[in-house]
């Protein structure tokens, strides 16, 4: 289902319905006869600071690009902001801060693993 009609459903329950039609054409509704039993339901296009954007490589990105320039950009993205008066206080993780997987779910929780890694390292230095 187009990813727009879907976020335009009045309720949560009917989101997860649209999400469980297309696993129940694959897998058989035998296999998917339940909903999930809890759901968070997002609308990013709604958000009023996300306004429905993810990140991605161009269409015309090659090897060498994604491999270097794309990578360090992406990875620039994460991290600490504010210099030495910040001290690290202020940090970005999310699939778009991934050099190795931006824009996917992976590259989410690789960021805020490596943030979190980085946050109680910071601590343990300060106490």
């Amino acid at each position: 289902a187009d990813a727009e009609a879907i976020e335009s459903c009045k309720d949560d329950d009917s989101i997860v319905e649209a999400c469980m039609k297309p696993l129940r054409k694959i897998y058989g509704k035998e296999r998917c006869r339940f909903n999930p039993i809890r759901s968070i339901v997002t609308r990013w296009k709604a958000d009023p600071y996300a306004k429905g954007s993810y990140s991605m490589l161009s269409t015309t990105a090659t090897t060498t690009t994604t491999n270097n320039s794309a990578k360090e950009a992406h990875g620039e993205l994460g991290g600490s902001i504010g210099g030495k008066d910040w001290e690290g206080r202020l940090r970005f993780a999310g699939e778009a801060t991934s050099s190795d997987h931006p824009g996917t779910v992976w590259g989410a929780y690789e960021s805020g693993e490596r943030e979190a890694k980085a946050v109680l390292k910071k601590i343990a230095i300060l106490f």
